[in-house]
């Protein structure tokens, strides 16, 4: 009884929800033209146009792709490069055929007239031609005295005549001898005072940079005198402390590329080779030296600079491979290629990248083997969908 009481309350209620319909519940988020990455623009080509813009394409593949390291580096002199010019022996240091001395900081190539230089005479010179001339002096004296005496005994028909010639000669050539040791010994004396005789010309032995001038024109100096102190540029080493740990994983016979502190990652820099320097390391850095040479004509690179070292890694990354030319970043960071997807149809796709070496980018994710992605031309297609938008670069580095 009580059941049946219960059920006929109940239906009244029953009745009156299914009259009243359930209000719709309202989404958090709506989402307007939404658009699918496999449905982003393809940009269709002419041939005519296609030829114009000369597109070029690579296909992706999955290969292996070193790895590089970037670490800090200082500028060091070579061996050799640290040259000091003294004075061969006393004398006076004058200007080169130019007329100046070069100046603290100025380059200098090997075989520049740096200076010329006259060397004062020595006692032993001096000593060494008075004893010439007593010489000479003595023979002359010696052969008058045998020519006076053959010249008597031919009066007495004792000689011959071709015996009395043979004395005359023997007079004529102790003559000769003693003028020319006289005109040695005025010669040696004379420079003594004459800062025009016998010029030596001091010359650079390598291309350098002068780094101090120890003399000043006209000054006489001693032998072994300091004149200029001068730095090799070209080529320049580079000092590389590696942390210990990681110096199995590195590559040292793969070479390096030295960049400048300001410049950007992927630029390039230098490439340099190893070479065997002085066994140095630091137990305090837990790190070891390593040694590379670069080349440094122009001088950019300066002794005791901090400079940035690429060093490859022993072991690289397996993954998707393309052409760094065929990536584009867009005003906010992201990374892009155009695939070709039919005849004069490219779409654009987004990728994702690890790291880039040289020319060539591993990419993380994006994109297919085998697919086939433009290398020349990509700016103009990217123009093409978003017109000339200066902030978007294809070779823009974090």
């Amino acid at each position: 009884m009580r059941l049946s009481l219960f059920l006929l309350g109940l239906c009244p209620v029953l009745l009156g929800c299914e009259g009243e319909a359930a209000p719709a519940r309202q989404p958090p988020a709506t989402l307007d033209n939404p658009v699918k990455e496999t449905d982003l623009t393809r940009v269709r080509l002419t041939p005519e146009a296609e030829r114009r813009i000369g597109i070029e394409t690579s296909t992706v593949e999955r290969r292996q792709l070193p790895r590089l390291r970037t670490v800090g580096g200082e500028v060091i002199l070579r061996p050799g490069a640290d040259v000091m010019i003294t004075a061969p022996r006393a004398g006076t240091v004058l200007p080169p055929a130019d007329g100046h001395i070069p100046v603290t900081g100025r380059k200098v190539l090997a075989g520049d007239e740096l200076a010329r230089f006259v060397a004062l005479p020595a006692e032993s010179d001096l000593l060494g031609g008075r004893q010439d001339v007593v010489i000479a002096e003595a023979r002359l004296s010696t052969a008058k005295r045998r020519h006076e005496r053959a010249s008597e005994l031919f009066k007495l028909q004792a000689v011959t005549a071709q015996e009395l010639e043979d004395t005359e000669a023997e007079v004529l050539a102790a003559q000769a001898v003693l003028r020319s040791a006289e005109a040695r010994l005025s010669t040696v004396a004379n420079t003594a005072g004459d800062t025009s005789a016998m010029p030596l010309a001091l010359n650079a032995p390598i291309d350098a940079i002068v780094t101090g001038i120890h003399v000043a024109t006209g000054q006489r100096v001693s032998e072994g005198v300091k004149l200029m102190s001068l730095e090799g540029i070209d080529p320049i080493w580079v000092r590389v402390p590696v942390y210990a740990g990681d110096l199995r994983d590195i590559d040292p016979a793969a070479g390096a590329q030295i960049q400048g502190m300001g410049d950007p990652p992927g630029t390039g820099g230098r490439r340099a080779g190893m070479v065997t320097g002085p066994p140095s390391a630091n137990a305090d850095a837990a790190t070891v030296d390593l040694y590379f040479q670069a080349p440094n004509r122009d001088g950019a690179f300066r002794a005791g600079q901090r400079v940035g070292v690429v060093l490859r890694l022993r072991q690289g990354e397996t993954g998707l491979v393309v052409p760094w030319s065929a990536v584009v970043r867009d005003v906010s960071g992201g990374t892009w290629v155009y695939e070709r997807t039919g005849d004069q149809v490219y779409t654009r796709r987004r990728v994702a990248l690890r790291y880039v070496v040289g020319d060539e980018a591993l990419l993380a994710e994006g994109l297919a083997p085998g697919a086939v992605v433009v290398r020349t031309g990509v700016m103009e297609l990217f123009s093409t969908e978003f017109g000339p938008v200066g902030q978007a670069t294809p070779h823009d580095d974090d």
